[in-house]
């Protein structure tokens, strides 16, 4: 009696056993054959649905039917593409997707990636999306990026004086909130074609990827002429490590961008370098070192303090190695206590940062050139500034060495420095950004040469200012 009682003891378990795999398993199958809410149908079971339908090869006005949370979904017109943020910590979908028109119907197409985001995430994958009416059907892509995606849409076309327009921030890290955060806003856009940046101004302050409250931001192109991707990004950081404490720290932030429904690449985003971004009065201002006219230019360098202009110089000749650097910067013109002026530098685009010079110089280290083209072994002479300033190299050498044997020994160590590069590459791997903005997969072989690179530049900088304690190896 009591083998019989265990025997019955051991089948009841056994069957809620069963019970409960089985319950996973149909909830499992329930969450699959769902794709942020669209269905996922074989290619065999579309072709099926749509036999007798005309296929629509070039769709106009697609990205009309679907939204994420109430806003079109970024949407390329030229390769009939969506891109949707999505976290790299998210294997499966994390967001819901939403069909506008009654009418039609989405379908994503099953295939090897289904259930598998983060895989085709990085593999830069890209889903069949198909889009069924009553009579016609077209197919467009999908494609699942770790980046924040920025669409910018403006009234008219886009040109070097602001239109009226709009902007969409998808941002797939936000803390806040569970999934993709949204945020937009009207705006007033411009583009500058010769120095690849754009220039919007909301019509109210946003805090956007967690730099904070601004209502004027710039966005830096990156893909086109940096096949690294992080020359830019690294040496915002570095400027921001030199500057930390102060007024000057101005992040910068990775963003895949979209105009007018047409994919432009990735950029950065950064808050413009404005009055209100830095609390100004009405009689202080910022002033970009364009908008100077020679004479000015050398009456505004004569105000900027021994502090500034050294700080200023050590990053110049850490992240530029290269003379036109010091034509990229902004003027902070402040009032002190006594009504005098203080004058502070800040660089702005970053656009020749670590060696890339496009097309009127090579890549980096000339990929093996010889050591007379190296980059990395060259300084920058500062004619204009010193000038200006009335004063030799050797002031601006003798405090810059201070800061950055400092530095070198607290939040620019080679640990540190080997820390970041790799965080950057792990990023780019991860989102996606790797096999989609380098081409012919050659991201591997030039992030290694922008290692290589740094790497050089940080030991040069340690004979250049004295030995710090060992180069980066």
């Amino acid at each position: 009696m009591r083998r019989l009682k265990a025997y019955r003891k051991q089948l009841c378990l056994c069957v809620l056993l069963l019970l409960s795999g089985m319950i996973y398993l149909l909830c499992r199958v329930g969450e699959i054959s769902k794709f942020g809410g669209l269905d996922i149908i074989s290619a065999e079971s579309l072709e099926a649905m749509t036999e007798g339908m005309r296929f629509i090869e070039e769709p106009e006005h697609a990205e009309r039917f679907l939204t994420l949370q109430g806003q079109k979904a970024a949407y390329d017109k030229r390769s009939h593409t969506f891109y949707v943020s999505q976290s790299v910590y998210e294997d499966e979908v994390a967001l819901l997707f939403e069909v506008p028109v009654s009418t039609i119907r989405l379908c994503v197409e099953k295939d090897a990636y289904v259930g598998d985001v983060e895989g085709a995430m990085q593999a830069g994958h890209r889903f069949q999306i198909w889009m069924i009416g009553e009579h016609e059907y077209t197919i467009c892509g999908m494609i699942f990026t770790g980046a924040p995606v920025l669409s910018v849409n403006s009234d008219d076309v886009l040109r070097s004086d602001y239109q009226k327009g709009g902007v969409v921030l998808f941002d797939p890290d936000d803390e806040e909130v569970n999934g993709v955060s949204i945020r937009s806003s009207r705006a007033y856009v411009k583009y500058n074609a010769n120095a690849g940046t754009y220039s919007v101004k909301l019509t109210k302050k946003l805090s956007l990827l967690g730099i904070g409250k601004n209502k004027t931001w710039k966005l830096y192109e990156v893909s086109k002429s940096d096949r690294s991707l992080a020359r830019a990004k690294l040496a915002a950081d570095l400027w921001n490590v030199m500057n930390a404490g102060t007024t000057l720290v101005r992040r910068y932030e990775f963003v895949e961008v979209i105009e007018n429904n047409v994919y432009k690449g990735l950029y950065l985003l950064a808050p413009k370098w404005s009055s209100s971004m830095l609390s100004l009065s009405d009689k202080e201002r910022v002033v970009s070192r364009e908008a100077l006219a020679s004479e000015e230019t050398q009456a505004v360098l004569s105000l900027v303090s021994d502090r500034s202009l050294s700080r200023y110089y050590l990053f110049l000749q850490v992240a530029y190695a290269y003379k036109n650097g010091t034509e990229d910067y902004v003027v902070i013109e402040k009032m002190l206590d006594n009504g005098a002026k203080d004058c502070l530098l800040a660089p702005d685009k970053l656009r020749h940062a670590f060696g890339g010079f496009e097309k009127r110089l090579h890549y980096l280290t000339w990929e093996g050139g010889g050591s007379g083209n190296n980059t990395s072994h060259m300084l920058l002479s500062l004619e204009e500034i010193e000038a200006a300033k009335g004063r030799e190299e050797a002031v601006l050498w003798r405090l810059s060495s201070i800061d950055w044997q400092r530095l070198r020994t607290t939040a620019l160590g080679d640990e540190s420095i080997r820390r970041q590069l790799a965080l950057y590459k792990r990023y780019f791997i991860q989102s996606g950004l790797a096999v989609r903005c380098v081409e012919d997969d050659a991201f591997g072989h030039y992030y290694g040469l922008f290692e290589v690179y740094v790497t050089e530049r940080m030991a040069y900088m340690d004979e250049f200012f004295g030995d710090s304690g060992g180069a980066v190896s």
